[in-house]
């Protein structure tokens, strides 16, 4: 599931116009040169990377699991005179993608349940470059649930994997 939900956030992120690069991990290199030779397109930063954070499991009914993804967008933008405001308007745009429900509806089998209330926003130098950097948290949960183990003879307990999917409609979550 966390690669259907990583492959539809950048189909969100891949539709902002102007968002340059962008791509489903972080991508950095152990050296400044090999991050210079990462990034350095047209002589300008200009990506955005996703990535997982924290994933949360939670068990229903004692055998059906629904996993909440924590995932951050990072935004990097090397700083020039106009840079600044650039950025932020495109931060806004990307925030708005996110927030427009026929972008949510792209999210098979998951929903976005957390718009990020605050993103920070702040200057810091990249492979000896001022760029503007930005960290968008999005919480992303899966709406259904996989039957994952059940004791198949209680005599012998042996643990059976069973794929089993139960749409989160028919759990009882209580609430």
């Amino acid at each position: 599931m966390y690669y259907n939900i990583l492959t539809q956030l950048k189909t969100i992120l891949d539709s902002v116009t102007g968002i340059g690069e962008t791509f489903d991990y972080l991508k950095l290199s152990h050296d400044e040169q090999g991050n210079i030779s990462l990034f350095v397109n047209t002589s300008i930063y200009h990506s955005w990377f996703i990535t997982r954070s924290k994933c949360d499991s939670e068990l229903y009914e004692n055998k059906y699991v629904l996993r909440k993804h924590s995932f951050d967008i990072h935004g990097v933008y090397a700083q020039k005179i106009t840079s600044e405001k650039t950025f932020n308007a495109l931060v806004d745009t990307v925030l708005n993608e996110f927030q427009n429900e026929a972008n949510i509806n792209l999210l098979t089998n998951s929903r976005l349940i957390e718009v990020p209330e605050r993103v920070d926003i702040q200057e810091q130098e990249f492979t000896n470059v001022l760029c503007q950097w930005c960290t968008i948290p999005l919480i992303v949960e899966e709406t259904k649930a996989i039957e994952r183990f059940y004791f198949k003879d209680w005599d012998d307990c042996e643990w059976v994997l069973d794929d089993n999917e139960l749409d989160k409609n028919q759990l009882d979550l209580g609430y």
